[in-house]
């Protein structure tokens, strides 16, 4: 956890971190298609990291195989007033659940792998209403699956179908996915250009892999439709198809 010069808490992933600078990729890309389709995530933010700040956080010399490096990171804004590791049955409990079909159209665009992973998502009491919770996503590091490559739009069409069951069962209505399905027609290659431009260059994506992936996610919108109703045994609730 840093403290920015906003004043703001972020939760900051280094670019030496185990798994690689390409889960900070995922997570700033997908971030933002989040954010476009209102699945409700913290905001996030490139973290720049300079030399005098590592002197003074000894500990980053060490808490990695290799030592932090100044230059760009990233953060996501710390989350207030969550409980602490909460379990899965307390989803059945938040006030938002109209974001769930939000978070499924989210799932099937970026092909996340990790949304089975209960350490993915926080329970948050609200500021004025303390007796209602709140559901939130976070890390999205697993996105695209974690280490595509020029291949991925080969896997356009396909949804590993990670999902947490207390989401699905809570989806419900005739037509349940039309409002994330007509935010996911929003993204558009120039809006994924804007995107893209964001990212360091020492995060070390190439631009034929971004072409992959802008392949990859374009296709994914034209094809979502689909893939929900391939899929709809998943959703008991779900009364009709997505027209």
């Amino acid at each position: 956890m840093i403290r920015a010069d906003d004043k703001a808490r972020y939760n900051v992933k280094f670019k030496e971190n185990d798994q690689g600078p390409r889960i900070l990729a995922n997570d700033l890309i997908a971030s933002q298609i989040a954010v476009r389709l209102g699945v409700p995530t913290p905001d996030s933010v490139i973290v720049e990291i300079d030399q005098t700040f590592l002197d003074a956080n000894p500990i980053l010399g060490t808490r990695y195989p290799k030592p932090v490096a100044p230059g760009a990171h990233f953060g996501s804004m710390i989350v207030r007033n969550t409980f602490d590791n909460p379990p899965v049955g307390l989803i059945n409990t938040v006030s938002n659940v109209a974001d769930f079909p939000q978070i499924i159209v989210f799932d099937i665009l970026t092909e996340n792998t990790d949304r089975c992973n209960v350490g993915n998502f926080l329970i948050v009491r609200l500021d004025h209403y303390p007796q209602q919770t709140h559901f939130v996503s976070i890390d999205h590091g697993h996105c695209f699956g974690p280490n595509w490559d020029l291949t991925l739009p080969q896997r356009i069409g396909s949804w590993c179908k990670s999902h947490l069951r207390e989401i699905t069962d809570a989806i419900r209505g005739s037509d349940p996915f039309r409002v994330a399905i007509t935010n996911a027609s929003g993204i558009s290659p120039e809006w994924l250009d804007e995107v893209f431009n964001y990212l360091p260059q020492e995060w070390g994506v190439s631009p034929e892999e971004l072409r992959a992936l802008k392949a990859f996610i374009l296709g994914q919108v034209l094809r979502v439709e689909e893939i929900l109703s391939r899929e709809r045994a998943l959703f008991p609730n779900w009364q009709g198809r997505s027209q």
